[in-house]
């Protein structure tokens, strides 16, 4: 995710050129439909940061924080699902 490398945490009611880069990483993973993608991080941008959360086994928080980039920037693996064990 290229917005591993962002530099302020996000939260809801954010906006700027910094959210927009989430967003489109969060579009690329298949969380964020593209009309969200607008720079203006709202309930959708929350939501799809929560369901990555999960999926890497963060705390469910929808905020995008140091935790979260220091994670991403190490190139963090999806936890395996029951199925894929």
């Amino acid at each position: 995710m290229s917005s591993s490398s962002l530099g302020r945490d996000l939260f809801e009611g954010d906006e700027g050129f910094d959210v927009e880069l989430l967003q489109k990483d969060l579009v690329e993973e298949g969380l964020l439909d593209q009309k969200h993608a607008n720079g203006h991080f709202n309930g959708q941008t929350t939501e799809a940061i929560a369901t990555l959360q999960q999926q890497f086994g963060l705390p469910v928080t929808g905020e995008w924080t140091e935790l979260e980039r220091l994670v991403f920037q190490g190139g963090a693996q999806k936890k395996p699902t029951r199925a894929q064990l």
